[in-house]
């Protein structure tokens, strides 16, 4: 088995080490205006969304879903939300707006699509907002915890360059979930990395030495219907020729030490 020192703790573009768990900074980048109002009941869509000249939005969203995006965590990396902010069904739900100032670094930002995830600064205008008008508290945590880490196989590799470089990252069951297999489109090892950490539940921690962004598809067909989740991912991966093993590390978890609903605009 594996063993890492360094604590591990996802991000959006992949798995960084940190050397300990850091306190809240004094000073966060912030934007210019923000809005906040709880969701209409009749709203469809969902997730957080990024446009030209820097303004984020995030429609139906979660206080927890919030804090994923904002620190660029999964969701079983936090600890200590109430139950309204928790990312379930029956949670309160926002509509979250941010623009930054004009003239910032942000404002200049041109994003090709909307379903790309924001970027560091924008991450800390969020993290911000947070502590603003959510009252967040917080501090790091670590914990001793199984890894995975995604290395190259002994099989051929069965992954083509991405053919749109613009295409929104992704990979996931082929055909959203009609049959089994893994697929993905214009994404990185990093990335593929972090997806499948939140399919899996387990921090998953890119070894394979591959640069550049991928397609790929492998599909298995109905066969291992029944299968527990890792055994259907693990598969796929050894026939495109990757491989998850085991590992142990501490792994960096967000502990909420207060949170309140959020002030109002």
């Amino acid at each position: 088995m594996v063993r890492f020192a360094s604590v591990v703790f996802l991000l959006a573009g992949g798995i960084a080490l940190a050397q300990s768990p850091q306190s809240q900074p004094p000073a966060l980048r912030q934007f210019d205006v923000v809005s906040i109002r709880l969701s209409a009941p009749n709203e469809q869509s969902i997730g957080m969304f990024t446009y030209p000249g820097g303004r984020v939005e995030c429609t139906l969203c979660t206080v927890h879903y919030l804090l994923m995006e904002a620190f660029g965590i999964q969701k079983w990396q936090t600890s200590g939300l109430p139950d309204w902010a928790e990312e379930s069904k029956g949670s309160e739900r926002y509509d979250v707006q941010g623009k930054p100032a004009e003239g910032s670094p942000a404002s200049k930002l041109n994003p090709p699509m909307s379903k790309l995830p924001p970027n560091e600064d924008q991450r800390e205008m969020l993290q911000a907002m947070l502590r603003d008008r959510f009252h967040l508290n917080y501090h790091w945590a670590s914990k001793e915890a199984p890894v995975y880490v995604l290395e190259r196989g002994t099989a051929p590799l069965k992954l083509a360059p991405a053919k749109d470089s613009n295409a929104f990252p992704w990979a996931g069951v082929p055909n959203r979930g009609s049959g089994s297999g893994l697929a993905g489109t214009n994404i990185t090892m990093a990335q593929l990395a972090v997806r499948l950490s939140g399919m899996l539940h387990k921090p998953v921690i890119d070894k394979t030495g591959l640069p550049g962004a991928f397609d790929f598809q492998f599909n298995t067909g109905d066969e291992d219907e029944g299968a527990n989740i890792s055994d259907s991912i693990s598969y796929p991966l050894r026939k495109l020729g990757l491989k998850l093993t085991n590992g142990s590390g501490p792994v960096k978890t967000l502990v909420v030490d207060h949170i309140d609903r959020p002030t109002e605009n």
